[in-house]
């Protein structure tokens, strides 16, 4: 699947970030086919963000993201790079919309009944659940 513009703008950005991470410290990116990813980024742990996708580029704060972290349900745990990845997965499907879809269901979430983001529901529900 070829990336569309917004894919590949939010690529770059995310990239961008991931490099301002290295000069602070951080490791090499790690590649899998279509997917970067940039692990212990000293500004995603300033922000209290443990992950964080843009295009086909994945950050995180932690060393590890084969961790495991809770669900969106509390009822038990997910792997943090199984999330990820399934937001990934969102962006291919939706290119550029992604994040304004995104942010929508942020704004719009004091309002809904479950009081969390649909997107990031989905992206749970998509990982294997771990009790």
């Amino acid at each position: 699947m070829l990336m569309d513009l917004g894919t590949a703008t939010a690529s770059w950005l995310g990239h961008l970030l991931g490099k301002a991470g290295q000069w602070l410290g951080a490791p090499p990116p790690d590649r899998y086919e279509r997917i970067t990813e940039y692990r212990s980024n000293p500004i995603l742990a300033r922000m209290r963000l443990s992950g964080i996708v843009f295009g086909n580029v994945v950050l995180y704060s932690v060393d590890d993201p084969a961790v495991r972290v809770p669900r969106y349900d509390r009822q038990g745990c997910i792997g943090l790079r199984e999330h990820e990845w399934a937001h990934v997965a969102q962006y291919q499907g939706w290119g550029a919309l992604f994040w304004v879809k995104y942010l929508a269901a942020e704004v719009a979430r004091p309002f809904s009944v479950s009081r969390v983001n649909r997107y990031e529901m989905q992206a749970d529900d998509s990982c294997r659940k771990w009790v």
